[in-house]
């Protein structure tokens, strides 16, 4: 989960040609490239959107959704 989206979604939310990024976008499109992860919860756009990456990983925008995390991870 995080407030905002890493930087290379950015266009796909906005795709008129502005970008509203900052460190915090680059920050998380570092650690995107660097983790494995099945998907990716934010908030920030006030809409609702699923996004695929190159990889074919899940980011989920959420706007007036609650999201339960159902899955346990073992030790």
């Amino acid at each position: 989960f995080s407030h905002t989206c890493p930087r290379f979604l950015v266009p796909k939310l906005l795709p008129g040609g502005f970008e509203d990024w900052d460190l915090t976008t680059e920050y998380l499109e570092d650690f995107a490239e660097m983790m494995d992860f099945k998907g990716w919860w934010f908030g920030h756009w006030h809409r609702y959107d699923i996004l695929l990456d190159e990889r074919g990983r899940k980011y989920s925008v959420l706007y007036n959704d609650l999201v339960e995390v159902t899955e346990s991870y073992d030790e």
